[in-house]
């Protein structure tokens, strides 16, 4: 109770915003579909938070994003910060998730670490957790093998 209190009065009283992440981390990962017309998309995709049950059930549409916000995080972010675009279900021909994704998607990436980077020495960022990349653990056993207590 007590440490409620104290969040309370710390983020009532503080005059930066404060942002909180207080889960498991976040998988994300560079994507590529390739639709049935043969136009190739890329884009980045959240596989989900680890401590919550995640169930994957067939969609009219897929949503992938060609942007990422300074938190880095697809999924909680505003469509204009992200650029969501989705994809007609019926139109995809196959999904691969990358383990090398193309110097473009690295770019980006590092780009908006620089940014959240930057971002962190002007504001109060509480707990932050980047999010974990699929191609960066795919082939690190230790990794994989924390991150699996999560989902």
């Amino acid at each position: 109770m007590r440490l409620f209190f104290f969040f309370i009065l710390v983020i009532s009283t503080n005059e930066k915003p404060i942002k909180f992440d207080l889960g498991a981390p976040e998988i994300q990962a560079v994507c590529k579909v390739i639709l049935t017309y043969g136009e190739i998309k890329e884009g980045f995709i959240t596989l989900g938070t680890g401590g919550y049950e995640y169930k994957y059930r067939l969609l009219d549409e897929m949503t992938i994003y060609v942007k990422l916000p300074l938190d880095l995080l697809v999924g909680y972010s505003s469509d204009d910060q992200n650029g969501k675009t989705t994809i007609d279900v019926e139109r995809i021909k196959s999904i691969e998730l990358l383990k090398k994704p193309s110097e473009k998607s690295i770019e980006i990436i590092e780009n908006a670490r620089k940014r959240q980077s930057e971002s962190e020495k002007n504001e109060e960022w509480v707990d932050y957790q980047e999010p974990v990349w699929y191609h960066e653990i795919i082939t690190d056993q230790k990794r994989i093998d924390y991150l699996s207590k999560f989902f």
